[in-house]
């Protein structure tokens, strides 16, 4: 059919479901992966779907690579573990 603009809705499941079972790529590799899924989507629509999953928190960004957002419990635990200054429990 004619090629409607804007984003399909599928992008933005695949690039959240690759980061889900792949944790720690780069933007780049979320490309690839997609690619080698059989599900090819444009390195420009990825990024623009990492920002809006990040937006709305469900990815976040680690030293460049992508990561799930997990429970608010673990990621308090991290917060704390990675902060500076603090003493070892």
């Amino acid at each position: 059919g004619p090629r409607r603009r804007g984003r399909p809705p599928k992008s933005i499941r695949l690039v959240e479901a690759v980061i889900r079972e792949q944790p720690g790529q780069t933007g780049v590799e979320v490309v690839a992966a997609l690619d080698v899924k059989g599900t090819p989507i444009g390195e420009r629509t990825v990024r623009s779907c990492l920002r809006r999953l990040k937006m709305t928190d469900k990815i976040r960004q680690r030293s460049g690579k992508w990561y799930p957002t997990t429970s608010p419990e673990k990621d308090t635990l991290e917060a704390i573990r990675e902060a500076p200054g603090t003493p070892p429990h």
